[in-house]
C-alpha cells in the first residue's frame, strides 16, 4: 500500500464496514469524517446490498 495513510485509512475502513457492518465501526472514527451522516448512509447501503448479493 506504500506510504499513503489516506489511502490506507480507507481501505481498512471500508472493509471493516462490509466485513462486519457500519454498526461496528466505532463511533468516533465516523465523528472524524466530514458528511459523517452521508457517509454511515452510503456505508449502510452497500453493506445491505452486498448482503443481497450474498
Amino acid at each position: 500500500l506504500g506510504h499513503d495513510c489516506e489511502v490506507t485509512a480507507y481501505l481498512v475502513g471500508s472493509l471493516s464496514g462490509t466485513a462486519l457492518g457500519v454498526n461496528e465501526i466505532p463511533q468516533r472514527w465516523l465523528n472524524q469524517l466530514d458528511l459523517s451522516d452521508e457517509v454511515k448512509k452510503v456505508i449502510t447501503n452497500f453493506v445491505q446490498t452486498v448482503k443481497k448479493r450474498n
